[in-house]
């Protein structure tokens, strides 16, 4: 004679599990697992400045990704100044900090075509500038193809950026 199942178990397909014995480390791991989950239940946050169903949002830890945070032109050379396109490339991190040692390629593009590729290495102040030389007039973007620092993965992301050089109307 089999033994009835109460209506919720056999509605749900329920059985019992049985675990034998857990080991040392299974018994801590799980005694850590439990602890930090009370930890986190327990520090929500300071209730006394957050309002009745409110959330504050947790900052991504700073230094985990990198961003192209801006692109600016600048021109040099020749009798009007204007003969090389000087690009400025920052990289900074997730926490809005200079990434110092990136390597940054980046392709410039004139009227529609690309000009020339570079690769470069951020400074200190997270920036590093490329200068093509002998630029004809045009509208020139700067596409960044690639960012790579240590410790850090590059979100893929840089701002929209455009130059008219020589007056031209892009």
């Amino acid at each position: 004679m089999t033994k009835p199942t109460g209506p919720d178990e056999s509605a749900k397909g329920l059985r019992p599990i049985r675990i034998g014995p857990l080991s040392l480390r299974a018994r801590i791991v799980l005694a850590l697992s439990l602890t930090a989950l009370v930890i986190v239940l327990a520090c929500g946050g300071d209730d006394s400045e957050d309002t009745p169903g409110s959330t504050t949002p947790t900052p991504a830890s700073p230094g985990s990704s990198s961003t192209v945070s801006d692109i600016s032109y600048r021109t040099q050379g020749g009798p009007l100044g204007e003969n090389h396109i000087l690009v400025a490339v920052t990289v900074s991190d997730d926490g809005e900090q200079p990434v110092d040692g990136a390597s940054v390629s980046a392709r410039l593009i004139v009227n529609g075509g690309s000009f020339g590729t570079k690769i470069g290495t951020t400074g200190p102040d997270g920036s590093v500038e490329f200068k093509f030389t002998n630029a004809p007039a045009g509208c020139y973007d700067t596409v960044i193809t690639d960012v790579t620092a240590a410790g850090l993965s590059w979100d893929g992301i840089y701002p929209d950026n455009g130059f008219a050089k020589s007056g031209s109307v892009c």
